[in-house]
């Protein structure tokens, strides 16, 4: 590990903060570390947001049925009530998921202000 024992400090605006803690966030780490990443050149990538991956798959599902719909709609066959509640069922999954992402990142953001005050 290497050892960091100087300080450096900076004044920005307020707005520059907000860009600066926005990134640390976005690249899943503290100001510091983002700052460190940053000098050392290394190429941040973001961190995929927690439950990404059930998001993705419950948006394909409502695309997949959304075709459904649209093909039996173009064939003039009827739409049936269990498929557009199987529609709606995942959306409001999806809504559900939104919400809870963006509820942990408004903790993650609580935990970096804590830490870089």
């Amino acid at each position: 590990m290497i050892k960091k024992d100087l300080q450096i400090i900076v004044r920005m605006s307020k707005n520059q903060k907000l860009h600066l803690q926005r990134q640390s966030l976005i690249a899943g780490c503290s100001i510091a570390e983002f700052i460190r990443q940053l000098v050392a050149g290394t190429k941040i990538e973001p961190v995929p947001a927690v439950g990404s991956a059930e998001l993705i798959f419950a948006i394909d599902k409502i695309g997949n049925n959304i075709n459904q719909i649209a093909k039996k709609v173009n064939m003039g066959n009827p739409v049936t009530e269990k498929l557009l509640n199987e529609v709606l069922d995942l959306q409001i999954e999806v809504m559900r998921q939104v919400k809870t992402i963006g509820n942990n990142q408004n903790s993650t953001q609580a935990l970096q202000h804590s830490e870089d005050d």
